[in-house]
């Protein structure tokens, strides 16, 4: 599990209130099998003075702590009190000189929790070699551990009230990690997660050149216009670039969910009235682009495997390698296919960048 780095990775961790973060930064430091560097970042709001000044509110407006037995306007009541007294225990760019303080050259995994502000992820995605992960737990164990943790004793409804208030950010935060660990068991349960989520934590600074192209390609496919099917090439000589192409009618004629493909917007089965397609091949459109006499030592990334038409078009190139990302179907094509190039298969699934 050991992977040599020059400068190590800063690992940010976010979750919702009482969701386990300090313990995950625990486990991922001494399970890594590398050296790692714990730091608590001091928090832009404090929560235990938040709760004592919330509550200290709550009990001067004789508002009862069951919160279950509140009408709709109460509950607006008590939901703006809160927000209140968050706004006035926030306190944004606090942890800046910290924060910044990483992001100097170390060689060790950094692992930083909480982030809970806005500022602290915008500074922190500067570099290259930041990733978020999302710390999940179930909504009763977050409020064990909250009660656990600030030595209180308030209804789980008011919890949810107060883990609303102080998440709200919170949530925006964890839909971008593009790595989630669940704590939904014991400590056992929690190291089983990390070794599964292992490669993804512990990721290269940077993607491999397979990984970036596909990427590429897939964002190329976000251009095409095709009603059945989107796909995207990108064709490369020397890690560089040379074509991109997409599937689509042709330039500067009526987009096919236009009704510029008859064929297409007549839903017909894949593979059957293919001479009616006015649509051409993703494949295609990236060879006209370079012609076949520029085509040597050449290498196709695709997200899905050449049809038989475009098998054909690629062998009377010098195309000699391609990536795909999902199979076509089982026609003749990918026997063909494999015959002449070398043919690969690419899991884009977990990228993590």
């Amino acid at each position: 599990m050991h992977s040599n780095y020059n400068q190590g990775l800063i690992i940010g961790l976010c979750g919702r209130l009482g969701s386990g973060k300090e313990e995950v930064a625990q486990i991922i430091s001494k399970n890594s099998g590398m050296e790692c560097q714990v730091i608590s970042i001091t928090e832009t709001m404090n929560i235990k003075e938040f709760l004592n000044d919330a509550l200290k509110k709550m009990n001067d407006k004789q508002m009862s702590l069951d919160v279950s037995c509140y009408n709709t306007n109460q509950l607006e009541e008590l939901e703006q009190l809160l927000k209140d007294i968050r706004d006035q225990h926030f306190h944004p760019h606090s942890t800046q000189q910290k924060l910044e303080s990483c992001l100097i050259y170390n060689p060790r995994h950094q692992i930083l929790y909480p982030i809970t502000d806005k500022y602290e992820l915008e500074l922190l995605y500067q570099r290259n070699y930041f990733h978020l992960i999302a710390v999940e737990a179930p909504i009763i164990k977050r409020y064990e551990n909250f009660m656990k943790k600030y030595q209180l004793n308030i209804p789980l409804d008011l919890f949810c009230i107060i883990d609303d208030v102080i998440s709200d950010n919170i949530s925006e935060f964890m839909h971008k990690a593009k790595v989630q660990l669940g704590n939904v068991g014991d400590q056992k349960d929690l190291l089983i997660s990390f070794y599964k989520k292992y490669q993804d934590i512990f990721r290269p600074i940077r993607p491999n050149w397979n990984q970036y192209f596909m990427h590429i390609a897939n964002v190329v496919k976000q251009r095409s216009n095709c009603m059945k099917r989107a796909v995207g090439v990108v064709i490369v000589k020397a890690n560089r670039i040379v074509a991109t192409g997409y599937n689509g009618t042709p330039y500067g004629k009526q987009n096919c969910w236009e009704k510029g493909c008859d064929r297409c917007n007549q839903n017909t089965k894949q593979g059957v009235d293919l001479e009616k397609c006015f649509c051409f091949h993703a494949e295609e459109s990236a060879i006209l682009e370079i012609g076949t006499k520029k085509s040597k030592n050449m290498v196709m990334y695709t997200t899905l495997f050449p049809c038989l038409q475009c098998t054909k078009i690629i062998l009377s190139t010098k195309i000699d390698r391609i990536y795909y990302e999902e199979d076509y179907d089982k026609s003749a094509a990918k026997s063909e296919l494999h015959k002449y190039v070398k043919v690969e298969q690419i899991d884009s699934s977990h990228y993590v960048y």
